[in-house]
């Protein structure tokens, strides 16, 4: 049965299969041909290949990941930062299942971990370490579909980073940093 989420809440890809679009090939892919191959031949489509390549990651980093669906963003960005860390987030509990289950392997090495959250209502837990970057692939709080679950996303986020700690959001070349000061455009 499909479960149809509340409108103020947003649409998730696992919530209603139906709806999901393909983008087409990113301008960016031209520029990195070697970095897209590698990715790519991990079963990554181009586009999340792009994106993960263009973040600026480096290994020992802690990073969140917003709406990771079935994980294939996290389990690259794991490959990534070596001995660092990366909590993936997302409001299916199906998508975390699904993320759960094809990410063995960096569980049990400790590098990557899920949670079912949205983002709007994000916490750290009691342990939890700051986090260095933050990013999200189509999550409505943050590319403007949502306004009032953006605000409260950027509160959330910006408890859960360290000082100085950025934010990324795809619909750049193929990413865009969000000030975390002056917040989302509005």
């Amino acid at each position: 049965m499909l479960r149809l989420l509340p409108k103020s809440i947003g649409w998730n890809v696992y919530n209603e299969p139906r709806r999901a679009v393909h983008e087409s090939r990113p301008a960016c892919v031209a520029r990195k041909p070697s970095c897209i191959t590698r990715l790519m031949a991990a079963g990554i489509s181009e586009r999340i290949s792009a994106f993960v390549e263009a973040l600026p990651l480096k290994p020992g980093l802690r990073v969140l990941e917003i709406g990771c669906g079935p994980g294939v963003a996290a389990r690259a960005v794991a490959r990534r930062i070596g001995d660092g860390f990366i909590l993936a987030i997302d409001r299916s509990e199906k998508a975390i299942r699904l993320a759960r289950a094809g990410s063995a392997d960096e569980m049990a090495l400790g590098c990557l971990d899920f949670r079912h959250a949205a983002i709007e209502n994000f916490a750290l837990r009691s342990g939890d370490a700051l986090f260095d970057i933050a990013f999200a692939m189509r999550v409505g709080a943050l590319d403007g579909r949502h306004p009032e679950a953006g605000r409260a996303a950027l509160t959330r986020i910006k408890a859960a980073l360290k000082p100085g700690g950025r934010l990324f959001i795809d619909g750049g070349d193929p990413l865009k940093e969000i000030d975390l000061v002056r917040g989302l455009p509005s």
